[in-house]
């Protein structure tokens, strides 16, 4: 059998946060949850589903996000982004009672304006390990 190679397309190199951060989706900030990994093209996080998923079969669909660390010091407000992918993670979680339905959500940044940029290699250069 062949090997198959897996082409990375992400142009970014991906970082994960030292520090806890977090990141909620505008409008309704019903989505809220750690932020495990980032670049300056975006990034992923993880959270609890309230029943309300999210539509990740319209990509096209330009969202805005808060990144945020724990402590507060560090707060970006409506980023523009796309959802890349929305993953059920629910059976890698230790938590068995079925309560909770555990998400990945992977989004790319979309029309970032320079001040946006800015403040997301800020937050790079000062959050991740």
């Amino acid at each position: 059998m062949p090997s198959e190679t897996i082409q990375e397309r992400r142009r970014h190199e991906r970082f994960m946060p030292a520090e806890e951060a977090f990141a909620v989706l505008r409008p309704d900030f019903k989505k809220l949850g750690k932020i495990k990994d980032v670049s300056a093209g975006g990034l992923s996080f993880e959270y609890i589903e309230i029943d309300d998923p999210l539509n990740a079969s319209h990509p096209s669909q330009v969202l805005e996000m808060d990144l945020f660390s724990a402590d507060a010091a560090f707060f970006v407000k409506q980023i523009p982004c796309r959802v890349v992918y929305d993953a059920d993670i629910t059976e890698t979680k230790q938590d068995r009672s079925g309560l909770f339905r555990y998400k990945r959500c992977g989004l790319c940044f979309d029309g970032l304006t320079e001040g946006h940029a800015e403040k997301i290699r800020s937050f790079i250069d000062r959050y991740v390990a």
